[in-house]
């Protein structure tokens, strides 16, 4: 059983690339290091999100979605239809002015479907932990600090290398992962 599995390497590096291998098989593996959550590919993703939710084109929409977890690696952007996608960016925005940010990214989630296809494997599931955990400091940032959508993009860019034990990634559970 994978719980049943231990793996020692030199570095962080050999570590994730042995995690990511794992997860092409859906074998469930825990990396126990300092990863911050805002260093991750998913906080980029969410820059690039609402930076298109606040200047909904076509090249900050593409970029936004350009993520294999997203639905739409690179190959399929070219077939998106312009006028859908900017429709939904502005409902976006509308949603991101009125009721925040964590909303704003719970339903760009739901529009492309992207839990569903995180949850059909143990990458995307760490993908979808990380958005939501990135969601949650986003959106206590907004509140506590009364930071704007585009005060937010600012913070996660300053601060992509906080050591800060709040921005350190969560890990999930390690019952049944190799270690």
């Amino acid at each position: 059983k994978p719980r049943d599995i231990g793996v020692l390497v030199r570095t962080n590096k050999d570590g994730r690339a042995i995690k990511k291998a794992l997860a092409r098989f859906n074998i469930p593996a825990v990396q126990r290091d300092d990863t911050k959550v805002l260093e991750s590919d998913e906080a980029g993703h969410i820059r690039y999100l609402i930076l298109a939710v606040l200047n909904p084109k076509r090249n900050e929409i593409n970029r936004a979605i350009q993520s294999r977890h997203f639905g739409f690696p690179h190959d399929k952007i070219k077939d998106l239809s312009e006028d859908e996608h900017i429709e939904v960016f502005l409902k976006l925005k509308n949603v991101l002015r009125e009721k925040g940010v964590y909303n704003m990214i719970a339903q760009f989630l739901d529009v492309y479907g992207i839990r569903k296809s995180c949850m059909e494997n143990v990458e995307g599931q760490r993908v979808l932990s990380n958005i939501n955990q990135i969601a949650e400091i986003l959106h206590r940032l907004e509140r506590k600090a009364k930071l704007k959508p585009e005060d937010l993009v600012v913070w996660m860019e300053r601060n992509r290398e906080d050591s800060s034990e709040e921005y350190q990634q969560r890990i999930e559970s390690d019952d049944e992962a190799v270690q």
